[in-house]
């Protein structure tokens, strides 16, 4: 009897400890999808100043520093609005990637964007890396495309993480009530 009352004991803290690590597992990409919606929203509310606390230090530097980087934030807002370019939707895809490494925390999020210009929908797909070094709370984030090539030696030089990153890609998308295939003109 007894050595069944320590089984039951031992099943019951196992699992409660599951539960809870699995817990910290949502909380964590609670805080990142938090993150990155305020990094979303001061984007395209033209307030380009509240994405800086969630901005990894070497993209500032990247961007010829915090001035510089604003500037080309509201050029490319002006641009998007000029080319009549408008963003439908950004969507968070689940699962979020998230490791430790040498003490940090890195999570690699997919985004899909959903992007009208001219009376046709694009969808793209891309990926943001975020690092942090406290556990989780606090997440800085580092747009992946920029994690190749002489970008990442000159900027990036020192960051090495365990996730392996994908390439980004777009596609068209078609509405199905106008037609269910490209149109090709021979």
């Amino acid at each position: 009897m007894r050595i069944l009352y320590i089984i039951t004991t031992c099943l019951f803290f196992l699992s409660y400890s599951n539960d809870s690590y699995g817990q910290y597992e949502q909380d964590i990409q609670i805080i990142i999808k938090g993150h990155l919606k305020t990094i979303h929203s001061h984007f395209f509310n033209n307030s380009p100043e509240g994405i800086f606390p969630y901005t990894h230090p070497n993209l500032t530097a990247y961007y010829g520093g915090k001035e510089q980087m604003i500037a080309q934030i509201q050029e490319r807002i002006s641009n998007m609005k000029k080319a009549k370019l408008i963003v439908k939707n950004i969507e968070i895809v689940d699962p979020i990637k998230v490791v430790t490494y040498q003490g940090e925390y890195h999570c690699l999020v997919t985004e899909k964007t959903t992007i009208s210009f001219l009376h046709r929908d694009f969808e793209l797909t891309n990926h943001m890396l975020g690092i942090s070094k406290d556990g989780g709370r606090k997440w800085v984030f580092i747009e992946a495309n920029l994690l190749r090539g002489e970008e990442r030696k000159k900027y990036f030089p020192n960051l090495k993480t365990s996730i392996e990153i994908p390439n980004s890609s777009y596609k068209q998308l078609f509405d199905p009530q106008v037609r269910k295939e490209p149109l090709l003109l021979e």
